[in-house]
């Protein structure tokens, strides 16, 4: 009786979301079926109360056409309206660049990666250095937190996790989301080398840079950060 308790809750379950989602895909079939016409067209107009104004024709011949407009009055209000008898789906996308961050008088941070010769398809590991030291007034930095991100489609190389390759004090290792943290006691003015070794998991096109944040434990505000990626031909 108890095996049976244990197993029969979870397929239970399963059963019901089954159900659901089967309803769900007849709901948007349904509604599929009873927006979809060739004929009808309709006007969109975009206004602003400082005079911004913008009108958008959907028709059947265009309606795969994305037509779009820049609203040059950001922060602004602006007025949606439709007139007409088809289907239309509008959509208001607000971009911004976040300020470079200023430079660090705290710590330093570099970062290199090996292979350096080497082709895509030979990149299924990867040595990542990183080369941190203190800066500040101080003789010596208070605990320091080192984190990186890893590259997309990469791990950490089974236990090979994150080490030192001069000695210092670590408090700890930890993986977090998307990479690895090393908590150090204190940093000096020497360059100190952390060394991950990672392995490709996942083949992935036009691969982003990972990031490396140094930062003071105790005044997160005192900062380095670096990129770096796999640079192969």
């Amino acid at each position: 009786m108890g095996w049976y308790a244990l197993f029969h809750k979870p397929c239970y379950e399963h059963k019901i979301l089954l159900k659901d989602t089967v309803v769900a895909l007849q709901a948007l079939a349904k509604y599929a079926a009873l927006t979809h016409s060739t004929k009808g067209v309709a006007e969109v107009r975009v206004r602003s109360q400082r005079g911004f104004g913008r009108k958008f024709q959907v028709s059947y011949q265009n309606r795969l056409l994305v037509q779009e407009a820049a609203l040059t009055e950001v922060p602004g209000k602006f007025l949606l309206q439709a007139h007409g008898s088809c289907c239309v789906f509008t959509q208001m996308v607000l971009r911004y660049n976040t300020p470079s961050p200023e430079v660090s008088t705290s710590f330093a941070v570099q970062v290199e990666t090996e292979p350096v010769n080497c082709t895509k398809d030979d990149v299924h590991s990867v040595t990542v250095y990183v080369n941190v030291r203190y800066t500040g007034k101080r003789s010596i930095s208070h605990m320091v937190i080192v984190e990186v991100s890893l590259l997309s489609g990469y791990v950490l190389a089974p236990g090979s996790g994150m080490s030192l390759q001069h000695w210092h004090p670590v408090r700890r290792t930890e993986k977090t989301q998307g990479g690895v943290a090393l908590y150090l006691d204190k940093l000096s003015h020497k360059s100190e080398t952390c060394v991950l070794h990672l392995e490709r998991e996942v083949g992935v096109t036009n691969l982003k840079p990972g990031h490396v944040k140094v930062y003071d434990y105790y005044h997160p505000e005192e900062q380095a950060l670096a990129d770096y990626n796999v640079f192969c031909i």
